[in-house]
């Protein structure tokens, strides 16, 4: 059986671990929004 320490430690751990994967994740969609080449299409003169 797990004491009560180790059970709290653990579960630190893990939500260390899942709120560094959610940043991760949040920093890769933020980049993926708008590409360079996005950019460019979006500035570029249509007329």
């Amino acid at each position: 059986m797990i004491t009560m320490t180790a059970d709290e430690a653990m579960r630190t751990i893990y939500a260390d671990r899942l709120r560094h994967t959610l940043a991760e994740a949040a920093a890769q969609a933020a980049l993926a929004v708008l590409t360079q080449e996005k950019l460019d299409t979006l500035l570029a003169d249509e007329s």
